[in-house]
């Protein structure tokens, strides 16, 4: 009896990777920080690769559920710890790192270099998995939808963005002028009424980009992945299916 409860005690804390759905993944920024994140590989020719980053205090496992289902439609998924959170919280020369500590935001704080992080991430997939840039997508959660939008903007062969309750700022990572250099590539922006200020930050946002390229959606309650309900997730998965008919899609 005692071997069953410890045995199933072991499997309850089983890391995900341990999983055979997922490969783990690591590698090293330029400044050191050794990254870890989970991948699932594309398995539909012309399908996207999906890069999602997570929320501020949260780790890659929020996605995990979602990235499921993304793969059984076919496409690939790349989840990742972001700096300072959970296993991404090493650095190559043995110390540690954690966001707990970072008292300063903006620019010149750990907090700004999390978009090169995320170029970094999409580096080492392209490399490793030759993979074309042009057929990585990105999204987030809050802090992450932030994160992903930075760096979206700044590389024009991103081809969609998620991003689920952005803030006009989250941790000095701001979000209006990186959305409008964004502008004119699909995007799916999400918030719940009751999560006033992501709310009020989407639809300012969206504002900046009227048009067809981006979608706006209500979620029935919660902050960034816990709006994902079996109908927003269905939402989510039918917008990106129809991303098939416009994949090189860019600004005019």
């Amino acid at each position: 009896m005692f071997f069953a409860i410890l045995l199933s005690l072991m499997a309850a804390v089983r890391p995900l990777y341990a999983d055979s759905f997922w490969q783990k993944l690591t590698w090293s920024t330029e400044d050191g920080v050794e990254m870890v994140g989970l991948y699932y590989p594309v398995h539909r020719p012309g399908a996207y690769t999906w890069v999602l980053l997570h929320g501020l205090g949260s780790n890659k496992e929020e996605w995990d559920a979602f990235a499921r289902q993304a793969a059984s439609e076919g496409y690939g998924v790349f989840i990742y710890d972001a700096r300072g959170h959970n296993e991404s919280s090493h650095l190559k020369n043995g110390g540690t790192v954690s966001y707990k500590d970072w008292q300063a935001a903006g620019p010149g704080s750990p907090w700004s270099l999390m978009p090169s992080d995320l170029a970094s991430a999409v580096q080492m997939l392209e490399e490793k998995f030759k993979l074309s840039d042009k057929r990585i997508a990105v999204g987030g959660a809050s802090l992450g939808a932030n994160v992903a939008l930075v760096y979206a903007s700044d590389h024009a062969s991103v081809p969609a963005l998620i991003l689920l309750s952005p803030g006009i700022e989250y941790a000095g990572i701001q979000a209006p002028a990186a959305f409008y250099a964004y502008r004119g590539r699909p995007v799916f922006i999400a918030a719940s009424p009751d999560d006033a200020y992501a709310y009020s930050s989407a639809r300012r946002l969206a504002d900046l980009a009227p048009g067809p390229a981006c979608r706006m959606v209500e979620g029935k309650s919660g902050h960034g992945v816990k709006m994902l309900d079996a109908e927003f997730t269905k939402t989510l998965l039918d917008w990106m299916k129809g991303l098939d008919g416009n994949r090189d899609r860019r600004p005019s």
